[in-house]
């Protein structure tokens, strides 16, 4: 008889048709790589203990049982009998009493008036009235006139002129990913679509963090300002101090294309030199 397919434990066992042949599936739980399709790094698997005790056979790659689970052909225990009850009482119980008790209340009440009373009175009675009460008497306390207080007069305050509010937006960085820089891409021209502020790995180094928010996927507490045509003075190539924005400007074909020890581009950090668009 062929094998069967199965699944357990995040594993799957897929009979095919060819003779002595089967597709085995194992799930993984790790943490992805750029692309999405293969684990980060490589998992460690953890292969159990083979050999089951005396009696038993291996019926799965974990698991030891009965032979007979392999077949399906285990016979279920017979059930635990009945418990024995006594007999139930042939003598019915008392019916309920017909009339009421005395708890809680050994005097019942008076029995309320017929006719309600057209208005509430002030004062309650003691006791309840025979006749209806009149309207109650209300009283109008004296009307008072409050005095009129004319307001101080005073002296409209000199306002200082305000500064005008300064902008709480910052500079981002573009950093690019070591796989973008391998593979000859950057944050302007690699694809973001669930990455950013979607990836763990990316919220933990803070990749394209301006690429990412122009994108509207920024990085929790992000307000980056829109990239001016400037350079930053502080950059320089991974290699010198000298090669600065200025330095690449040179020759800025094949410069604008350096990184520095940060992983930053030179396009990215010397855009007025860089950016086609500033030079317009």
């Amino acid at each position: 008889k062929g094998l069967e397919s199965f699944t357990r434990a995040g594993l799957t066992v897929v009979d095919i048709t060819t003779k002595n042949q089967f597709q085995l599936h194992i799930e993984l739980n790790c943490e992805e790589d750029e692309i999405g399709a293969f684990c980060a790094s490589k998992p460690s698997f953890q292969v159990p203990e083979m050999g089951c005790p005396v009696g038993q056979v291996m019926v799965a790659i974990d698991m030891c049982g009965a032979p007979c689970e392999l077949d399906g052909s285990c016979s279920t225990q017979n059930p635990t009998p009945l418990p024995q009850t006594n007999n139930p009482t042939k003598t019915p119980t008392k019916s309920p009493t017909e009339e009421p008790t005395n708890v809680p209340t050994n005097v019942p009440t008076k029995a309320p008036t017929n006719v309600p009373t057209n208005v509430p009175t002030n004062v309650p009675t003691n006791v309840p009235t025979d006749a209806p009460t009149l309207s109650p008497i209300v009283t109008t306390p004296p009307t008072t006139t409050a005095p009129v207080t004319a307001p101080p007069v005073t002296t409209a305050p000199v306002v200082a002129p305000i500064a005008a509010p300064t902008s709480s937006c910052v500079i981002c960085s573009d950093q690019s990913t070591p796989w973008m820089i391998n593979n000859g891409y950057d944050c302007s021209t690699a694809s973001l679509i669930g990455k950013c502020n979607l990836k763990g790995f990316w919220r933990k180094n803070g990749y394209c963090r301006h690429s990412c928010f122009a994108e509207g996927l920024g990085y929790a507490g992000d307000n980056c300002c829109a990239y001016a045509c400037e350079d930053d003075p502080t950059w320089h190539g991974q290699h010198s101090l000298d090669h600065n924005c200025a330095y690449v400007g040179l020759k800025p074909i094949n410069r604008c294309n350096w990184i520095s020890a940060e992983l930053v581009l030179a396009k990215n950090a010397c855009r007025a030199t860089c950016d086609p668009k500033c030079s317009n």
